[in-house]
């Protein structure tokens, strides 16, 4: 279940949202019909709506535990596509299918392969809000109004005398106003493009590192 006023995911029986502290509506066992408060996809689902920017990252769930994801960033929200191993595992099955039947062998199957990872992201610039969140019950969208503030810290990379690299990973970090944190590392370097449409969504509330 989402919450109707911010649409974050909530625990089935929840009477209040964590996120934003809206009342969600629970009947009593005396009633026996009743009108619900408005869905998430009611309220925000516009239909046109589009992404302008997405990224691929890890959301950091613990100290050790982590999740592949994709953010992609709206006009006025970000919807969290989380890469379940289940998800993986059908979306592979469905690439190996494809690779199958157009009689790829194997160097031009492992090349397709690495071709269709590496451009999955791409698929969610043409879905609306409604549609990745029904991808998987883990997804979730987070309203910028919301938020607090963004850092955003790019991968850096070096290379030492002897040729080898090495350098930090990339960062992710939303801060909202109730306390509560959203981290995930991503593997991008500085790009100007990506900065200035971070910084049209999000303004004085980014922090922004190269």
């Amino acid at each position: 279940m989402y919450c109707g006023k911010c649409g974050r995911q909530l625990e089935q029986g929840s009477r209040f949202c964590i996120s934003c502290g809206n009342a969600v509506y629970q009947p009593t066992v005396y009633e026996t019909s009743y009108t619900p408060a408005p869905t998430y996809t009611e309220m925000y689902a516009a239909p046109g709506e589009n992404a302008v920017l997405v990224i691929s990252a890890h959301r950091k769930i613990s100290f050790f535990k982590r999740t592949a994801c994709y953010i992609v960033f709206m006009n006025d929200k970000a919807v969290f596509a989380h890469l379940s191993a289940e998800h993986q595992k059908s979306e592979t099955a469905k690439a190996v299918q494809g690779i199958k039947d157009n009689g790829l062998g194997f160097f031009k199957g492992s090349a397709a392969m690495m071709k269709y990872w590496s451009s999955y992201h791409q698929k969610y610039y043409s879905m609306g809000s409604a549609e990745i969140l029904a991808e998987d019950p883990s997804n979730f969208v987070l309203l910028y109004q919301n938020i607090r503030k963004v850092l955003f810290k790019c991968e850096s990379s070096s290379y030492d005398s002897d040729g080898s690299s090495s350098g930090a990973s990339g960062s992710l970090r939303f801060t909202l106003f109730d306390g509560g944190k959203l981290k995930f590392s991503h593997s991008l370097s500085h790009d100007k493009g990506r900065k200035n449409t971070l910084s049209t969504l999000f303004a004085d509330k980014l922090k922004y590192r190269k």
